[in-house]
């Protein structure tokens, strides 16, 4: 009983530091970098995204998009 505790009270930790972490700049930053490396590696022009801003559960905010087009 006592791991099976453990391990939900583990998992709601988890989530919700998660959920913590997702609000800080750096890490909206860190995750940005990651979508635009793989946005760029699917479509293979450049893409560039100015800031995503994540406030969970409603609303995420994409500023500055570019797509270039695959003929430049």
């Amino acid at each position: 009983m006592k791991i099976l505790l453990w391990t939900i009270a583990s998992i709601v930790a988890l989530f919700l530091l998660m959920l913590v972490l997702i609000q800080i700049p750096f890490v909206q930053d860190k995750l940005k970098n990651k979508a635009v490396a793989y946005l760029e590696g699917k479509i293979h022009t450049k893409v560039t995204i100015g800031h995503i801003k994540l406030a969970l559960p409603k609303n995420i905010i994409v500023e500055k998009i570019y797509f270039e087009d695959q003929k430049k």
